[in-house]
């Protein structure tokens, strides 16, 4: 080995460096999640306003298929466990079919599209005739007949596969060269991916008295999460009647608090994965989080609300819930505030630390060169790809709008993201699409309704995952790319099944009879001139100005994570921040006096998020199918 080799490079793992994960059980694993486990998954998204996570489909899978192979005789390897595990993401993309949301509008998601020509909002706003043919049939005949067998769908047949293959090789790409900014550069920690490895080694040794803290611990927030989310379920499906054990999503002090300070906001979240992640992340980030919150939603709105500051004060009635306010009081005041805030933070460590920028560049000259580079050239090949894809459908709109969107920002976002992820807080940059549009003095209509990139930032957390676990990631890639177009294809004809059984949306499935005729009104504002009333660039600059000086006094102070947290504070209701918080005390002081704590945290970690995933899980969807097959027909 050259002595000479930086530490970087040493750290550094190639992509098919490693051990292999990707054989004919794990592929088995994933087509099984695509038959198995989407059907219900879309069941849930159509009735309920708060669907269940992946990790339930996750654990599940790696469980029944580590049992069944020790029965064979030949149990799972750790990497095949992790390849079922990671290979998920690519055999759950039954939403490109249905429905969209408000953070991902720019992505396909047919039925919503066809629905959203003919919905009210549509017609309000006077946007039902000017909605451009490649996002939504003029025909109503694909509405009435409700199928997706149709020739007048082809343009998002079209519009999809472009989406698709430009999203999911760029995000490799993506997160290939931040795996080099973070992981080998800068080391970040990357806290979340603990629970992970504790708990496929447990499974993997069978050592038992590890085993059995984990399955302790998994009892113990099964049964809790049947209090919480079960039961009153339950009770409503079998008596007649919710009883309430655990309020979900979380316990609300708002309306108490408003009576002496109009504007307030105050809750504890009730999830214990919320407490558990808290336990993990570095204490310096969770107090960032709590600062975060504080300013905004203890603070910031009250102060609003006082001065009469922004359209939140006119919206503002006294007894709003906590949810109602973080929702309005964010899109009319602090969505702004976070963009600007994100951006200093992505940029300033690049401009105070631009050793780790030269690090990267001179990747290119070392270990990986090949990788590294070719990762580049390919990432600026499909963003600006799908840019002049963009602009052969909506030649009303500036080309260069595409490529800051696709290829400029798409790498900004990442930067912001992944960083908090590496101090383990995950949140999101909104309305960088809608600001831009309303900033650009764009007046079109074609422009709104083109796929763009949103960028899936988890690829470098994973990357360092398969080099802890020893799992070649190009095995890791490769069972994404085929788990893909499975999934999509079995999604199709599952989605084509709900849709042929009833209307989408109607009272068989009230989750997006709920959530619809928002998201539409919505869409359709943004689009409208009336929607500028959101976009105030002057908060973004002067967000930006102080995020950059907080970040340079943090750096100076060794408090850079606290600033990270800050920002994801900003970004989260502060029920969740409080009780991130709280799990971060709380795990401080066990970890400082409990050596049982410390050595087994991230198994403690693992068990909370498995025991609360399956009950969720298994639970939610036995009740859910008990409803449907006694369902009345009014």
């Amino acid at each position: 080995m050259n002595k000479n080799r930086s530490a970087s490079e040493k750290k550094y793992i190639g992509i098919n460096e490693g051990l292999p994960g990707l054989t004919w059980r794990s592929i088995l694993a994933l087509i099984y999640i695509c038959v198995c486990f989407q059907p219900g998954f879309i069941y849930l998204q159509l009735v309920t306003v708060s669907p269940i996570g992946m990790e339930v489909v996750q654990w599940a899978t790696v469980l029944l298929f580590l049992e069944i192979s020790r029965l064979a005789g030949k149990p799972l390897t750790r990497q095949e466990m992790l390849v079922i595990f990671l290979g998920t993401v690519g055999a759950s993309r039954f939403s490109w079919f249905l429905q969209s949301s408000l953070g991902e509008l720019n992505k396909p998601a047919w039925i919503y599209q066809i629905y959203f020509r003919f919905s009210p909002a549509a017609r309000m706003f006077g946007l039902t005739d000017k909605i451009p043919w490649f996002f939504s049939p003029f025909s109503e005949e694909v509405w009435r007949l409700r199928t997706l067998f149709h020739p007048s769908l082809l343009p998002l047949l079209m519009n999809t596969v472009a989406f698709g293959v430009a999203a999911y090789v760029s995000d490799v790409c993506l997160g290939l060269i931040m795996y080099r900014l973070y992981v080998v550069e800068e080391d970040l920690p990357f806290p979340r991916i603990i629970p992970v490895v504790e708990a496929i080694d447990v499974l993997a040794e069978r050592e038992w008295q590890r085993l059995g803290t984990l399955s302790l611990i998994t009892l113990a927030s099964s049964l809790y999460a049947f209090g919480a989310y079960i039961f009153p379920l339950a009770t409503e499906t079998f008596l007649g009647r919710r009883y309430t054990v655990i309020p979900i999503p979380w316990s609300d002090f708002t309306s108490f608090l408003q009576v002496y300070v109009p504007g307030i906001s105050l809750g504890v979240a009730t999830s214990l994965s919320t407490f558990a992640y808290g336990f993990i992340i570095p204490f310096k980030v969770a107090i960032g989080v709590l600062i975060g919150a504080v300013a905004v939603y203890l603070i910031g709105n009250p102060l609003i609300i006082q001065n009469r500051i922004s359209d939140f004060y006119m919206e503002y009635s006294s007894g709003m819930d906590l949810q109602t306010i973080w929702q309005r009081s964010f899109l009319h005041m602090w969505a702004m505030v976070l963009i600007g805030f994100s951006l200093a933070v992505g940029i300033a460590p690049l401009l105070l630390r631009a050793k780790i920028l030269r690090g990267i560049l001179s990747g290119i000259k070392r270990k990986g060169a090949r990788e590294l580079t070719l990762s580049i050239l390919i990432y600026l090949a499909v963003t600006i790809g799908l840019s002049l894809y963009d602009f052969w459908l909506a030649q009303d709109t500036p080309i260069w709008i595409f490529i800051w969107l696709n290829t400029v920002w798409l790498f900004i976002s990442a930067l912001i993201r992944v960083r908090g992820m590496g101090y383990g807080v995950i949140f999101e940059v909104p309305y960088v699409r809608e600001l831009t549009f309303k900033t650009s003095g764009y007046s079109g209509i074609n422009g709104w309704f083109v796929p763009t990139l949103f960028g899936g930032v988890s690829w470098a957390q994973d990357f360092k995952l398969c080099d802890i676990m020893s799992l070649r990631k190009k095995d890791y890639i490769l069972g994404v790319y085929i788990a893909l177009p499975v999934g999509l294809l079995i999604a199709y004809i599952y989605v084509q099944s709900f849709w042929s059984l009833a209307p989408i949306p109607s009272n068989a499935y009230p989750g997006v009879l709920y959530t619809w005729p928002i998201l539409s009104t919505f869409q359709a504002l943004f689009v409208s001139p009336e929607g500028a009333k959101f976009f105030v660039i002057n908060r973004l600059l002067i967000s930006f100005i102080i995020g950059l000086l907080l970040y340079f006094v943090g750096t100076k102070a060794r408090m850079e994570s606290l600033i990270v947290g800050i920002v994801a504070g900003i970004a989260s209701p502060i029920a969740t921040s409080l009780s991130t918080f709280i799990g971060a005390a709380l795990g401080l002081l066990l970890n400082k006096y409990v050596k049982y704590w410390r050595k087994n945290i991230g198994l403690i970690v693992a068990g909370i998020v498995l025991g609360e995933g399956l009950m969720t899980g298994i639970g939610a969807s036995v009740v859910i199918i008990y409803k449907g097959i006694f369902a009345l027909p009014y």
